[in-house]
């Protein structure tokens, strides 16, 4: 039995004993109707989940010894990590399917001894522990579109909010920063009453900051992996004249404590879609795609992955041990560094920027993957027009990109002009440079936001008529396109579908 089995083959030992020690008293009765549960697996509708429970005949009697002398003691922290592993290995179709077996388990161990209505009926205890493994599979294992439609009971907000950061604002404290090369720092984070982060690899964190005595707002990109819950990381590269990235090399240190906006963003890793990856990422862009490496090793998922990392010199190269190791570890994980400035005679790697050339020669199989690309958003441009030259299918392309600069200039003339929110059926003026996310927030209408620098794309909108301007470039953009609030003014009147 490999490791990655023995782990999941306790997860119906782990509600049993859930269940069955709600009361505090485990029963004979209650043992012999877990034992019959795991011989006869005709009850399980998941053909993935039934490999585990029969297993689980093996390792009982090492687990239950284990519970007895005390020297293990459950808590619903280690069901919910297993949760996680099934939900990265098996098939999002199947999810309902293990959600109703692992709920069948802890009925039919409830209903063993009876309630005070008798034989069948659940105790009052029991009952909340169920309620406690439902919440926790909703948590974990029900995806987004599978989510309950009714308001989470009172256990279970109770159960979200102590031990997982729920709250939309969160407060941090540094424990360390750790320089990765002579201008990337990475910063180490705890929640300051030790709550565990809720987050999926690739997602960014929001820093509500104060510099020189105005808020600021900033997005990074988390690099740690959602599968070690009780630290977040952020890895920052240093920008010339840049405000926050330099405030924080030169301000936060061990003990330092901010507040940040819960984790967000759409750039993450399709488990249920992906069988071959091709990661590729630019600069400061290997954060996102080095936080899914790490959740993948970390659910031993040896999957096919081939990353290629395009870097200025080999200074520049981050994480390279670490990298390292994974290629020993995961025997399918290719590695392929380019660099784009000068380098040693002895370099072996690729050279020169990313072309149809280089990317052909570092994934023979292209076509069969599905890419997820992070780095600048001139890398972006030029990476998805080798693509289209190539004819890649651009539906199996996730991207997440960012601007060299994100702070927002304007340089045309003050206008005033009317917005329509038509789905607010709300009319607001707008007098440019400012932007249409601080006309709607002004008009009492709610657009999502999160790093207000066109940098996070949680701000898009689609401009039903008139034309709008980028804060940035200048450049008008007609109707029909989608833009982000944050960075666009108007000109003349316009109408948002919003």
């Amino acid at each position: 039995m490999n490791n990655n089995n023995e782990q999941l083959a306790r997860l119906p030992i782990y509600l049993f004993l859930w269940i069955a020690g709600a009361d505090d008293d485990i029963s004979p009765k209650e043992i012999e109707t877990f034992h019959r549960l795991i011989d006869k697996t005709s009850w399980c509708k998941s053909r993935y989940l039934i490999e585990h429970v029969n297993l689980s005949s093996q390792i009982f009697k090492t687990v239950w010894k284990q519970y007895q002398d005390g020297s293990f003691k459950l808590n619903s922290l280690d069901i919910r990590i297993l949760l996680e592993k099934i939900k990265f290995q098996y098939p999002i179709s199947d999810c309902q399917n293990i959600k109703d077996d692992l709920l069948l388990i802890c009925e039919a161990i409830a209903k063993t001894d009876g309630g005070i209505f008798g034989i069948n009926t659940i105790s009052t205890s029991e009952a909340n522990a169920i309620i406690v493994i439902e919440t926790l599979i909703n948590e974990t294992l029900i995806f987004q579109s599978d989510t309950r439609k009714n308001e989470p009971s009172q256990i279970e907000r109770q159960i979200s909010s102590d031990r997982f950061c729920s709250a939309e604002s969160i407060d941090l404290i540094c424990i360390g920063v750790n320089q990765e090369t002579n201008d990337i720092h990475t910063f180490r984070f705890k929640e300051i009453n030790n709550r565990l982060f809720d987050y999926q690899a690739g997602q960014f964190i929001t820093f509500n900051l104060m510099i020189d005595s105005k808020k600021v707002s900033r997005s990074y990109t988390i690099s740690s992996t959602p599968t070690r819950p009780d630290i977040l990381e952020v890895t920052i590269k240093s920008i010339e004249g840049g405000l926050v990235s330099n405030w924080m090399k030169s301000h936060i240190h061990q003990g330092s404590k901010l507040n940040a906006k819960k984790a967000a963003g759409e750039f993450i890793f399709n488990h249920s879609i992906t069988k071959k990856a091709l990661f590729i990422s630019a600069g400061s862009g290997i954060t996102p795609v080095m936080s899914m490496l790490r959740s993948l090793y970390d659910i031993n998922r040896n999957m096919d992955i081939i990353f290629l990392n395009s870097c200025r010199t080999e200074k520049d190269i981050v994480f390279k041990d670490e990298i390292n190791f994974y290629s020993k570890k995961m025997p399918l994980l290719k590695f392929h560094y380019s660099l784009t400035g000068q380098c040693r005679k002895s370099w072996k790697g690729m050279t020169g920027r990313l072309n149809a050339e280089l990317l052909q020669q570092a994934a023979i199989d292209l076509h069969d993957r599905h890419i997820y690309l992070c780095g600048p958003d001139k890398f972006k441009d030029s990476i998805e027009a080798v693509l289209k030259s190539l004819n890649f299918n651009f539906d199996n392309y996730f991207y997440e990109s960012f601007g060299g600069n994100t702070e927002i200039t304007f340089n045309g003339e003050s206008t005033l002009s009317k917005i329509i929110f038509n789905i607010s059926d709300i009319v607001a003026n707008i007098t440019s440079p400012q932007s249409l996310l601080e006309c709607a927030e002004s008009a009492g209408v709610s657009i999502p936001n999160a790093c207000r620098a066109g940098a996070c794309g949680s701000c898009k909108v689609k401009v039903v008529s008139g034309k709008v301007i980028s804060l940035k470039s200048g450049k008008k953009v007609d109707s029909q396109d989608t833009v982000l609030a944050c960075c666009h003014t108007s000109v003349e009147d316009v109408e948002l579908e919003v």
